[in-house]
């Protein structure tokens, strides 16, 4: 069951883009950052009627292009952690934890690789597509898009990232 968030805010990014998010728990909570998964808006959370015996604040962010984030014109997962660089100054977060859920999970483990948060937890982070017996179960375009990644990883993330929105994957 999904709860509705006990807080919603926005702010405004150094570059005028508007950034969204959700809370759930205690105002003073130790910060824990929800990254959802693929397509998800702020508005899913998880253990609200724990996380205030837990000492925990749920923070889930809309990230640029969903929800009520405004889209990033060239978003990276770099630019991702630089706008939650920015989203934890303005907040004075400190100690921030972070959980990544499905395709959320790159984006937490940028923040961690990046040294955006202290500590991460992944659930049921995204399969390994090119694992020997899971690759021949693929759909034809999936393995080609796996193709696409292996053989330029930053050129596939440039062209995805400017295909994918809010509403799915289009152009």
């Amino acid at each position: 069951m999904v709860t509705q968030p006990s807080r919603q805010a926005t702010m405004q990014l150094h570059d005028g883009r508007k950034l969204a998010w959700s809370e759930w728990g205690s105002v003073d909570g130790i910060p824990v950052l929800f990254c959802t998964p693929a397509g998800m808006s702020s508005w899913l959370g998880f253990g609200a009627s724990a996380l205030p015996n837990l000492g925990l604040k749920l923070i889930a962010i809309d990230r640029p292009g969903l929800g009520w984030s405004d889209p990033h014109p060239n978003k990276t997962l770099s630019s991702w952690v630089d706008d939650m660089r920015e989203f934890l100054g303005a907040q004075n977060l400190d100690n921030v934890l972070a959980v990544g859920f499905s395709q959320g999970a790159p984006f937490a483990f940028a923040l961690a690789a990046q040294g955006g948060v202290k500590a991460l937890a992944i659930v049921s982070g995204q399969d390994e597509l090119t694992y020997p017996r899971l690759l021949p179960l693929l759909h034809p375009d999936v393995k080609c898009m796996i193709a696409a990644i292996q053989q330029d990883p930053v050129g596939f993330e440039q062209h995805f990232s400017q295909m994918a929105t809010a509403d799915g994957c289009g152009s």
